[in-house]
């Protein structure tokens, strides 16, 4: 037969495993009416990243310029054999760069963008409404008529 030892066990042992749930309703709690103000310096110290420091209207414009360029990669060299006349090539760009800018950049900035919203003056049409759809092509047609008259 074993002998049970009666062990006494500290009080700081015992708390050990004691929940503290006053921090954690205080944050389930928390809404933009009640939460405290905490100043752009101080989240400053938290963006851990690089890509956290470089302002929003670079990265905007970044991905854009990304955008445009995979689509000129894609439609315009990439079906210059298929489409030899040049303004077939054109409107065919253009209309592949006016989908792509709906579906594809739009979403893009407006997935990174978060609850404030800080990418949507870079978006031109942030509803994404079914007529934004056309707006964009049509968009991509005067932008590329702008740029070929500007060549």
């Amino acid at each position: 037969m074993s002998k049970k030892k009666n062990k006494e066990i500290p009080q700081a042992e015992k708390d050990y495993y004691k929940l503290k749930t006053d921090a954690v309703d205080r944050l389930a709690e928390t809404n933009k009416g009640n939460a405290r103000v905490v100043s752009d310096q101080e989240l400053n110290q938290y963006k851990s990243s690089k890509l956290g420091m470089i302002p929003v209207w670079v990265k905007a414009l970044f991905i854009k310029f990304w955008f445009a360029g995979a689509v000129c990669f894609f439609f315009y060299w990439g079906l210059s054999i298929y489409l030899p006349n040049w303004l077939d090539q054109m409107f065919v760009f253009a209309i592949g760069l006016g989908i792509v800018t709906d579906l594809l950049t739009s979403n893009v900035l407006k997935f990174i963008s978060g609850d404030d919203k800080e990418y949507y003056p870079y978006i031109m049409f942030p509803s994404g409404k079914y007529w934004t759809f056309f707006a964009h092509i049509v968009y991509a047609f005067l932008l590329l008529s702008l740029t070929i008259g500007f060549y």
